[in-house]
């Protein structure tokens, strides 16, 4: 899971970078700047996107379970 969110966001930082220095015509050093922050910003969305997924498949189990407890 962790190197799965991990090259996420090296490719999205990747991509980013490349689109702007390639297409747009950023200088390299700003490149080296965004990387980073992109990468970053990137891993933490997909971490709270991950962690939110989780938590609510987990209390829809939980529900579940009381449900059945409550008709039984």
């Amino acid at each position: 899971m962790i190197a799965g969110l991990l090259l996420l966001s090296f490719l999205t930082a990747s991509a980013v970078t490349a689109v702007g220095i390639g297409m747009v015509g950023l200088p390299l050093w700003t490149g080296l700047i965004l990387f980073p922050i992109i990468g970053s910003a990137t891993l933490l969305a997909a971490s709270v996107l991950v962690f939110a997924h989780r938590a609510a498949a987990q209390n829809h189990a939980t529900e579940a379970q009381q449900d059945e407890h409550a008709l039984a």
